[in-house]
């Protein structure tokens, strides 16, 4: 398998890059982009210069070798040379059909090993999907996210093959593509655990029997805060560094983070990007920039050996990175210290990626797959010789 990157912030660039493109039955183009820039009038010269499947996905930042660039157009073409493919699904209105999705999407995964996500749905919908799917055997690989924005209104877009797929999700199922995922998150929950007694989905109304309003006056004491002054906006600059982390029921370790979104006074509830079930154990924790960079380091280096233990060759490594990560790191100046970890320790295997608004990928146990906020996921592939 040959991967081509190709990362521009000229639109004429990029067009003229893919006029060039050695075509062929077994191509495939994925792409990053800006949301402004994917409208019909790029699709329309993407389509008159490939007769292969793409998909577009709208990212806030994309991963270019040493670092992450906002508003860049990233390109990732690929070629198999063996007996590799990919193979193209979509569905949409997830949100209003989301059990007979997750029913499609479990059976799909049973059908080949590799398999590559990306969602322009809510995160609440696509949780419930992720949460809905069984257990697999350890080598049923899922991984992705949802596609991002630098959007005042957090609008994104997804293309494939010149549709706009609508509150939906498009599913690369790789044949004859091995994989591997690690999951690297860097936060440290500090403490006493706490346990969710009311909640629905995103929504927290009650910790440890306590209404959430208190519960956030007792964390924003001494910072000239009160929760109704949590819309998004300030949400994401005070509390993105102390996300709530779930505590796994049985073993007592980290299983996500779940990153605060805004408090609803009308609603009285604490909203996250991601979900939380009653009786779910949390901690608060705290993201220290230098923190995060060590763990990714230490993460990346297991991954690594990893990779050499069962005798792999990475030909692709795909990165999915949170915003809210990304935005944190940036507080700190930090923000492509993990791209050039990623460069260092994997110097000849071509990297990409792309932030995201959530991510995808298996559990710990390899058998569960999760919804993340603000992880950083890494997936190497390699094309099988059978």
């Amino acid at each position: 398998m040959k991967t081509e990157i190709f990362t521009t912030k000229d639109t004429g660039q990029f067009l003229t890059y893919l006029s060039k493109l050695n075509k062929n039955n077994s191509s495939f183009l994925l792409i990053f982009a800006p949301v402004h820039l994917v409208d019909e009038k790029l699709l329309k010269e993407i389509q008159k210069n490939i007769n292969f499947d793409y998909v577009v996905v709208s990212a806030a930042a994309v991963l270019d070798k040493k670092e992450f660039k906002e508003n860049f157009i990233q390109s990732i073409f690929f070629q198999f040379e063996k007996k590799g493919k990919i193979n193209v699904f979509y569905k949409e209105n997830l949100s209003l059909n989301y059990e007979h999705i997750s029913d499609f999407l479990e059976k799909k995964l049973k059908e080949t090993q590799t398999n590559i996500i990306f969602s322009t749905t809510s995160n609440v919908a696509l949780n419930m999907i992720i949460d809905k799917l069984g257990f697999f055997d350890g080598n049923t690989i899922l991984a992705g996210g949802i596609a991002s924005s630098n959007h005042p209104k957090f609008l994104t877009k997804l293309i494939y093959n010149g549709n706009t797929i609508k509150d939906g999700f498009v599913l690369l199922q790789f044949e004859n593509v091995y994989s591997s995922v690690t999951v690297s998150s860097g936060f440290v929950p500090v403490g006493p655990a706490y346990k969710i007694t009311k909640s629905h989905l995103n929504r927290i109304y009650e910790i440890d029997g306590i209404s959430s309003y208190f519960f956030l006056e007792k964390i924003l004491r001494g910072t000239g805060l009160s929760p109704e002054d949590l819309d998004m906006e300030k949400t994401s600059k005070y509390l993105w560094s102390f996300p709530f982390i779930v505590i796994e029921k049985n073993f007592g370790h980290m299983t996500f983070c779940r990153t605060p979104k805004e408090y609803s006074e009308k609603e009285g509830a604490f909203k996250f990007w991601g979900n939380f079930d009653i009786g779910d154990r949390i901690k608060i924790s705290i993201g220290d920039p230098e923190d995060i960079v060590e763990t990714t380091e230490l993460d990346v280096k297991i991954f690594k050996y990893h990779l050499m233990e069962i005798n792999a060759k990475p030909e692709f490594i795909l990165n999915f990175s949170c915003v809210a990560r990304y935005e944190l790191l940036k507080k700190s100046q930090l923000q492509n210290e993990e791209a050039k970890i990623f460069r260092r320790l994997f110097l000849s295997t071509p990297v990409a990626g792309m932030l995201t608004f959530g991510e995808i990928a298996p559990d710990k146990t390899e058998k569960k797959i999760n919804f993340y906020n603000q992880t950083s996921v890494l997936v190497a592939l390699w094309e099988s010789d059978v």
